[in-house]
C-alpha cells in the first residue's frame, strides 16, 4: 500500500496498482505488468486459468432452463483481439504482430477452441436471439490493426460465431468496441456482424 493506491501482485506475474478499497468504490485497475509478456507467461497463464475453469452447466439443464422463456436471450461469443490486448496490454499486443506472431497466432487459436467447445454448442442448443461480442480495440481514428490484420488473426472466431449464429436463425450479431468503429463496421459486416 501506497498512500491511497495498493499494488496487487497476480500469480500470472501481472502487477495492478488499484484505489484501496476498490471493492467498493471501483475504479479501473491500472495494469503495470500483464499476464502475458512473453511464451512462458501465456503458457503459465493458460496452466492457471484453464485450471481453475468451472465446467459449464450441461446443456439439457440449460435448454430446460430457457426453454419458456419471455424475454430475448443474450449468449457471448467471446472476443479476439480484445481479449489478447487485455492480456498482453495494448502496446505489446501491437508489437506482437511483427515481433512474435506465432504467440499471438497461438493465443487467438486457444480462444477459438474455447468458443469451438463451449459457445457454438450452447448457441446451437438454446437458439439465442442476440450474440454479443467484445474487441475495444479501436481508437480515435480507426482499428488498432489493419482489416489484413484482423482477417488473418481474428476472422476465422467471427467467421465461426457468426455461422452458427445464421444457422440457428439468431436475429443479432454485435460486437461492443470502443473508439471510431467505422472501419471495423465494414470488416465485421463481411462475417455476418449485424
Amino acid at each position: 500500500i501506497d498512500g491511497e493506491f495498493e499494488f496487487m501482485r497476480y500469480e500470472t506475474g501481472a502487477m495492478t496498482r488499484q484505489v484501496v478499497g476498490n471493492a467498493t468504490t471501483y475504479s479501473m485497475p491500472d495494469f503495470m505488468e500483464f499476464h502475458v509478456r512473453d511464451r512462458a507467461s501465456w503458457e503459465k497463464y493458460i496452466d492457471l486459468t484453464s485450471a481453475k475453469r468451472k465446467e459449464p452447466e450441461a446443456i439439457d439443464e440449460m435448454k430446460a432452463r430457457y426453454k419458456d422463456r419471455t424475454r430475448p436471450l443474450r449468449i457471448s461469443g467471446g472476443g479476439t483481439w480484445g481479449r489478447v490486448r487485455s492480456e498482453m496490454g495494448p502496446e505489446r499486443a501491437l508489437l506482437a504482430v511483427h515481433d512474435d506472431p506465432g504467440l499471438l497466432r497461438d493465443m487467438i487459436e486457444y480462444k477459438l477452441r474455447e468458443v469451438e467447445e463451449y459457445v457454438v454448442p450452447v448457441i446451437e442448443a438454446l437458439r439465442p436471439e442476440v450474440i454479443d461480442m467484445w474487441e475495444d480495440f479501436a481508437y480515435n481514428h480507426g482499428m488498432l490493426i489493419s482489416p489484413a490484420q484482423f482477417h488473418e488473426y481474428c476472422g476465422e472466431h467471427y467467421q465461426m460465431v457468426c455461422d452458427a449464429a445464421h444457422s440457428v436463425g439468431v436475429h443479432m450479431v454485435a460486437v461492443d468496441t470502443d473508439g471510431n468503429a467505422m472501419e471495423f463496421v465494414e470488416v465485421a459486416s463481411k462475417y455476418g456482424v449485424n
